[in-house]
């Protein structure tokens, strides 16, 4: 069994910092962070336009897994929904900061610091430019945007996201269709919601708890990249969860005895 961790749009493996190791260190659970196609060591792929083109490279990734658990952000919220979908050996889903086809999708994003980002790649700003105005999209926490910033700065500069990539996976957000929940009842399903996000709307994250009938936990500070702003709070969560599902887990067994 493994966790695998997937980013959102314009984002890769790198941006989770020292984050898994420490997951695993606390959980001795193995943590593998992927990145989507058109991000970080798979720059040189365009991203698909289709759904089913993702999971096809995320199932061949991870062939030799029996099992899986799947936390991801935003975008690789959606890919994630839709890989349980074709794949039985995803028994756990976290979700963070999501959108989906339940909302129109010029709504889905707030696109004022869209925009904003954009400009960066028509002005041609530098890594550290760029990376500030992500930071002032994604996060509310300034000390935690401050610490990563040299980190992301030079993600930016060693692995650059293209413009183009970007598009294409927004592309792929607004065509990507919403699995119904029978056809992921083979796996537990969490959501995680920033209510001060300022880049996708906390409704949405809502809309999808309640269109799967699945608990929402909502932070009443954090940004956007949750797992950046407050991650003690997130792992604390993802922990009473795991705790919470042992005891279910242990009150089936000796119901059945």
């Amino acid at each position: 069994m493994a966790w695998i961790w997937l980013r959102g749009l314009g984002r890769e493996s790198a941006h989770w910092g020292g984050l898994p190791r420490k997951v695993e260190l606390l959980t001795g659970e193995k943590v593998i962070a992927i990145d989507l196609p058109g991000m970080g060591r798979k720059r040189a792929q365009p991203c698909p336009l289709t759904m089913n083109a993702v999971v096809q490279q995320l199932q061949d990734e991870t062939l030799e897994l029996d099992t899986i658990k799947v936390l991801a952000v935003s975008l690789g919220a959606m890919v994630a929904l839709n890989w349980a979908a074709q794949d039985t050996r995803i028994k756990q889903l976290v979700l963070i900061n999501s959108s989906s086809r339940l909302s129109v999708f010029t709504k889905r994003l707030k696109w004022i610091p869209v925009l904003s980002m954009f400009s960066t790649f028509m002005f041609k700003a530098s890594a550290e430019e760029r990376e500030r105005k992500v930071l002032a999209m994604v996060s509310n926490n300034a000390r935690a945007a401050n610490s990563v910033m040299p980190l992301w700065a030079e993600v930016a500069r060693r692995r650059p996201v293209s413009l183009m990539q970007i598009l294409r996976q927004m592309i792929l957000g607004a065509l990507s269709s919403l699995p119904k929940p029978n056809q992921i009842a083979n796996c537990s399903l969490q959501v995680f919601a920033s209510s001060k996000d300022r880049l996708v709307s906390a409704d949405y994250s809502r809309k999808l708890a309640d269109y799967y009938r699945c608990s929402l936990v909502t932070h009443p500070e954090a940004g956007h990249d949750l797992s950046l702003d407050d991650p003690d709070w997130l792992l604390g969560q993802l922990q009473v969860s795991a705790f919470d599902n042992a005891i279910s887990s242990l009150r089936v067994i000796g119901s059945a005895r």
